[in-house]
């Protein structure tokens, strides 16, 4: 009989895992305005990662997706915060410690604050920022993640945010 391969994964997004205390998001500012539920206040996922990780891997993880916060790598336009790059890099080196496989989400529906104000993927002019943003993060990490993600759920952001007008950003 041959043998099965399987995998136990994990997945997170920043903003599912921390609120609004993930950086300055479309989604954060929602969250203000009320329009995204907030109510159970999330232990963020930097807390305590090395025990997370454990976990993970006593149960017999064997990939990690990741989500990368674009508000908090690039709080600013063309400012990328080295601490929190540098952040991405301990979690990544985690995993790979207890064989644990990152794959990296580069988008997971919330963009900075700065970018949606100026009409973030609407306008054909701002997708450079999006582009400068992943080319930063990729050449950063991509020598220790094999798998990379660009857009999670593009059809759900599209519908739930700029059709229905239920995710930001706001219509």
């Amino acid at each position: 009989m041959p043998k099965q391969h399987y995998s136990i994964g994990f997945a997170s997004s920043m903003f599912q895992t921390s609120g609004p205390r993930c950086g300055d998001s479309d989604w954060t500012e929602d969250a203000r305005r009320g329009g995204v539920p907030d109510s159970t206040q999330p232990k963020p996922l930097w807390d305590n990662i090395d025990e997370r990780l454990d976990r993970m891997k006593d149960v017999g993880a064997n990939i990690f997706r990741i989500s990368i916060e674009w508000s908090h790598v690039e709080p600013t336009p063309g400012h990328f915060d080295e601490a929190v790059l540098a952040q991405y890099e301990h979690l990544i080196d985690g995993c790979i410690a207890r064989g644990i496989q990152p794959m990296l989400t580069l988008h997971h529906f919330a963009s900075p604050l700065w970018f949606s104000e100026k009409g973030g993927f609407e306008r054909e002019e701002n997708i450079q920022d999006f582009v400068n943003y992943c080319k930063t993060v990729f050449s950063r990490l991509s020598a220790k993640v094999p798998l990379w993600c660009t857009i999670n759920e593009p059809a759900v952001l599209a519908m739930m945010g700029y059709y229905l007008g239920k995710f930001p950003p706001p219509s």
